[in-house]
């Protein structure tokens, strides 16, 4: 596994253009089947591989997001990508099965496209806990602290330093400071800065992690200013509905809320509706 690493260490950064688009034209740098690197594989239906490419519209997984799925395809082969991995060193391996068998190669052009419904489901859900983590500020005077966040497709969680659970008025009113932000429909910004800029802009101060010199920072109106990498909405009304659905303790004055936005909410309330019924 360290020589399988050591060796994909060697290639060049994975270029993400995902911010701004949905797919890309890119050249195969990299082919690993079954834990060892090749030049070339011909693959049966199924099989699968992991592909280093140039340039991306993919999102690699973090701990704060998960991993964008979608297709990579040419004349000669058609892969599902199942997950995106950052190698720590700017390399995404993408994990790939075969939809339609044939050879690959490294040097190939191939085609990649995102599954951009699904990335629309998860901006929604990264976009919306800015806007969860604000209401909290308000409703409590700032006594609250984020611990960390996880946004998937179907949901996000969001975990936060306090003394306890919050009591079913206050969960209401924090769904209403969001809602009339969703409704505003607020420009999301997204941009690159300096540190120096960055902590004089954001509202948290969150410098002290382990960011890049250049941080990007997320600013929704008055409302949000965060350093952030995730993909998000361009406007806040894009977000849709939004419901909390659970909250938790998580250990000592850590608590978290997990909650659904788009057509997440939808699925879970007409689910609601017909458990209710």
């Amino acid at each position: 596994m360290n020589s399988f690493f050591n060796k994909i260490n060697l290639l060049p950064p994975t270029v993400f253009t995902g911010y701004d688009t949905v797919d890309a034209r890119s050249t195969i740098l990299g082919l690993i089947y079954k834990g060892i690197p090749q030049e070339k594989i011909i693959l049966k239906e199924k099989e699968c591989c992991e592909i280093i490419i140039d340039i991306s519209p993919f999102y690699a997984g973090t701990q704060c997001q998960i991993a964008d799925e979608g297709w990579m395809f040419n004349d000669r082969v058609k892969l599902k990508i199942q997950d995106v991995i950052n190698n720590g060193e700017g390399s995404f391996l993408h994990i790939a099965e075969c939809q339609e068998g044939g050879e690959i190669a490294t040097g190939d052009k191939i085609f990649s496209h995102i599954d951009v419904l699904r990335r629309h489901q998860i901006s929604r859900h990264h976009t919306v806990t800015h806007l969860l983590y604000s209401a909290l500020r308000d409703e409590f005077e700032e006594k609250i602290s984020a611990y960390r966040a996880v946004v998937t497709y179907d949901k996000l969680c969001f975990d936060f330093f306090y003394t306890g659970f919050l009591t079913e008025k206050q969960i209401i009113s924090v769904e209403m400071n969001v809602y009339s932000k969703i409704l505003m429909n607020y420009p999301v910004l997204t941009f690159m800065t300096s540190q120096n800029k960055a902590r004089e802009i954001c509202f948290v101060n969150t410098l002290n992690e382990n960011y890049e010199d250049t941080p990007r920072v997320c600013q929704i109106n008055d409302v949000s200013c965060e350093i952030c990498y995730g993909t998000h909405c361009i406007q806040t009304g894009e977000i849709g509905a939004f419901k909390i659905i659970e909250q938790s303790q998580r250990g000592d004055g850590i608590y978290r809320l997990e909650a659904v936005a788009g057509m997440a909410a939808y699925f879970w309330i007409e689910q609601h509706l017909l458990n209710k019924g």
